[in-house]
């Protein structure tokens, strides 16, 4: 129960969700021996503390991962007698599952596709792709919180391109690749919200210039994968690259058993794979749309397939997010030899577990308008989609509420030795 007069969490409370703690500490520090422990520490600091430990917190933003369980205990309990737990932050209005609420379109960007988004933890940043002026390079703050929007600096930033991809660093927005007026592009810059400001990225050992690529970031490299080097009548690339921030250098991704040449794929990160799935190949007039995908596994750098049983139907243009558990598709395209739609623009998707290498659909009730090269973003509990096209440019989306997966009950871990506890 929580204490009304000083928002203290009880170890009542903490027992309520004793398993959901112990999973959530085995998922963030599993090198960890006997995680029950952390928790206990974690409830008696409750007991004496008012507020959030900074113990979760600190879990949240991903600190302390290389603390021994001793230490990571110790910091709780010194935290509480120094410092004082931070204050209990204001709850996130709660959504219902599987349900959708439209964004607010007072000062968001103009009509775009293109484009791309990221989510930083608190907004999504929306940027370049093509309105109907050209090639744009600005771009736009949206808080889901207040529901409005703020513009972003264009003081050097990229130049004007669409088809290109963004990934969000923890701190930067990495942009990279695309097409603008100068034609096909390899080159890219960092956006940091916290200055308003750009820079460049390395062009050293960069891969070739292509675009509608996909790119995840790692939690310390952005891969970089497929597209077209040579536009939408062939040159489809199965080839990619690392880029890593800290060293500013890049080094390739291998092609063996890697999926086809693609582009206009979706691609996420799960935490150790990165993802790729659907696009097409070849031109419009002979463009094979793909069903399936890969998993590129930068530890052993190497792929494996991934099913289509009961997978969406084939696509370009689709966007996708991960949750945490699941990777959520959704929007895209698909025509046939003739250039007339074939499955038309989609506002039907699919959830996939990795897990369980299943898929399940979406709903279609209250779904934003069917379209593509829309942008997704994940915020934690819901996937936010906005902008793309359907004959012509869209302003308008919608938020997907996503419950996460149910969290299996633990087994009951055996008291560890001496040895193994160092």
């Amino acid at each position: 129960m929580i204490c009304s007069s000083c928002g203290r969490v009880t170890g009542l409370k903490v027992a309520q969700n004793y398993a959901a703690l112990v999973s959530e500490f085995a998922r963030k520090w599993p090198a960890i021996c006997n995680v029950e422990r952390i928790v206990v520490a974690y409830a008696l600091a409750c007991m004496f503390g008012s507020g959030r430990p900074s113990l979760m917190i600190q879990g949240r933003t991903g600190m302390g991962y290389s603390l021994h369980k001793g230490a990571l205990a110790l910091l709780t309990i010194v935290s509480c007698v120094t410092t004082g737990w931070a204050q209990t932050p204001t709850p996130t209005p709660g959504c219902t599952d599987d349900t959708w609420t439209a964004t607010n379109a007072t000062n968001a960007p103009t009509a775009r596709s293109f484009h791309t988004a990221v989510w930083t933890g608190g907004e999504m940043i929306v940027w370049g792709g093509q309105d109907n002026f050209g090639y744009s390079n600005t771009g736009s703050r949206y808080n889901p919180g207040t529901d409005s929007w703020a513009a972003t600096t264009a003081t050097n930033s990229p130049t004007a391109r669409a088809w290109y991809t963004t990934v969000w660093t923890g701190s930067e927005m990495i942009v990279w690749g695309g097409y603008g007026n100068s034609g096909f592009l390899n080159t890219g810059g960092r956006y940091n919200p916290a200055t308003d400001s750009w820079t460049t990225t390395s062009t050293t050992n960069r891969p070739t210039a292509r675009i509608s690529h996909t790119a995840v970031w790692t939690g310390s490299e952005m891969l970089v994968w497929g597209g077209s080097g040579s536009g939408y009548g062939g040159g489809d690339l199965n080839t990619g690259g690392r880029y890593n921030p800290a060293t500013d250098t890049w080094t390739p991704i291998s092609t063996i058993n890697a999926p086809t040449g693609r582009l206009q794929c979706a691609a996420v990160w799960t935490g150790s794979e990165m993802i790729v799935w659907g696009g097409f190949g070849g031109p419009f007039g002979g463009a094979s749309y793909f069903n399936t995908g890969g998993r590129y596994n930068p530890d052993t750098n190497g792929w494996t397939a991934t099913t289509t049983n009961d997978a969406p139907i084939a696509r370009a243009a689709p966007r996708v997010i991960w949750t945490g558990g699941e990777m959520i598709l959704w929007g895209g395209y698909a025509y046939d030899a003739s250039g007339a739609r074939e499955g038309g623009y989609f506002n039907i998707g699919g959830r996939y577990n990795p897990d369980t290498n299943g898929w399940t659909a979406t709903t279609t009730n209250n779904a934003p308008f069917a379209r593509t090269n829309h942008t997704a973003v994940w915020t934690g509990s819901g996937m936010i989609v906005w902008g793309g096209g359907h004959l012509s440019h869209l302003n308008t989306g919608g938020r997907y509420c996503a419950q996460p997966l149910a969290t299996p009950t633990p087994s009951p871990t055996p008291p560890c030795s001496r040895e193994q506890c160092r």
